[in-house]
């Protein structure tokens, strides 16, 4: 079995990234067969949907069978992979459709809420927040930490599959859909399924500030008192 590391943007590596980003390529080295691990990543800049576009179509050219993405500014703790591994194919043993599983993260911007989408009771798209089950069942999930079925993506979806698109509502406003979000998109209408897995929680860095579930709220309430809101 063969995995795609995939790193977007591996020259914007803040410091405290490295040491957790080189522990998570041992800990794959570790589960994984030698020779299994595949590190893909990009020469140049370009923007976020091309370099995730480019990183699949190497993963499908190397023949892997997943690829993991991880950005730059994510903070990946202990057993991550392992665990977001294991449960990914332990879960595709009864539902195949299952494409992406997606580590647990927050935004970095207040209000510091995870990247899992879901739809409301009014059917729009809002903010998920993580129940007590394990996994979640997503609209739209960020690319920051999530594996992704190659195999399946190769035999049933076209490009692009990762885009950027602007459109203008009704209501006059330009709403970006970004590329994390459309390739979900794709997915669901191939029949697909997007999880997350609230038992793989990660940092993300931002600012030399890294964000995670257990500073969320008081990042918030800073937020709210700097702006005189409380």
């Amino acid at each position: 079995m063969k995995v795609g590391l995939g790193l977007p943007f591996l020259g914007d590596l803040a410091g405290e990234v490295v040491g957790p980003m080189m522990g998570l390529v041992l800990e794959m080295a570790r589960f994984l067969d030698k020779g299994q691990v595949q590190l893909i990543t990009l020469k140049d800049y370009c923007p976020h949907d091309r370099a995730r576009e480019n990183i699949m179509d190497t993963a499908i050219m190397l023949d892997c069978d997943y690829l993991l993405f991880v950005d730059a500014d994510m903070i990946v703790p202990d057993m991550a992979f392992g665990t977001l591994f294991w449960d990914f194919l332990e879960v595709r043993r009864t539902t195949p459709n299952v494409v992406v599983m997606s580590g647990l993260y927050l935004m970095r911007g207040y209000p510091f809420m995870p990247v899992w989408s879901v739809k409301g009771p009014d059917g729009k798209l809002c903010y998920a927040e993580p129940g007590t089950n394990k996994f979640t069942e997503v609209v739209a999930t960020g690319m920051g930490f999530a594996l992704i079925d190659v195999k399946w993506v190769k035999e049933k979806l076209k490009k692009p599959r990762f885009l950027i698109s602007h459109k203008l509502g009704e209501d006059g406003i330009e709403r970006t859909t970004w590329e994390d979000g459309w390739f979900c998109a794709k997915i669901h209408q191939a029949g697909g399924k997007v999880l997350g897995n609230g038992a793989v929680k990660l940092g993300h860095c931002h600012t030399r500030m890294i964000i995670t579930t257990e500073n969320a709220d008081a990042l918030r309430r800073e937020h709210l008192l700097v702006r005189g809101a409380v």
